[in-house]
């Protein structure tokens, strides 16, 4: 990893450098832009597992189960509002996929993706890889409160 990210370094550096020269006006902007960069590079390549879990589980928290189906299917309140705080808490670079589609991907290759959803409730969806627990799992955030959940059923008589 410290090669990598000497390697990186030394990459942004250059350029850095060719910026510099070529049109000295815009260095700061430049150094901006890449200080940022860099600091969501090395989140996304310092967040472990732990972490990983953490933010899934961040993710998850104030929803009730939704339907059962083949995805892990959760109800959230808040809207696109919380959708959208949720996604963007997340500490790692959006991959724009067209539309109202984003994309976020772990380190673990994990896939966050936010959408509008074809029921009319945004959407987050969390793709992990094969062999996670939880393969597939679905949030999607209501205006108003979300369903209770049903009712344990009732313990057999001995």
């Amino acid at each position: 990893m410290d090669a990598t990210l000497s390697s990186f370094g030394a990459t942004v550096a250059l350029i850095g450098t060719l910026a510099y020269l070529a049109v000295p006006n815009v260095w700061h902007q430049f150094s901006t832009a890449v200080t940022q960069l860099c600091e969501i590079a090395i989140q996304r390549i310092l967040m472990t597992g732990e972490e990983i879990e953490t933010t899934i589980g961040g993710l998850i928290s104030g929803s009730v189960p939704g339907k059962k189906s083949s995805s892990k299917q959760f109800w959230k309140p808040g809207g696109k509002a919380q959708q959208e705080e949720d996604f963007d808490g997340i500490p790692v670079a959006t991959e724009p996929k067209g539309g109202d589609v984003e994309v976020k991907t772990l380190p673990d290759g994990t896939k966050i993706i936010r959408r509008p959803s074809s029921s009319g409730y945004p959407t987050i969806e969390i793709d992990r890889p094969a062999g996670k627990p939880g393969n597939h799992t679905k949030i999607r955030y209501k205006d108003d409160p979300p369903p209770e959940p049903p009712p344990p059923p009732p313990a057999p008589e001995s």
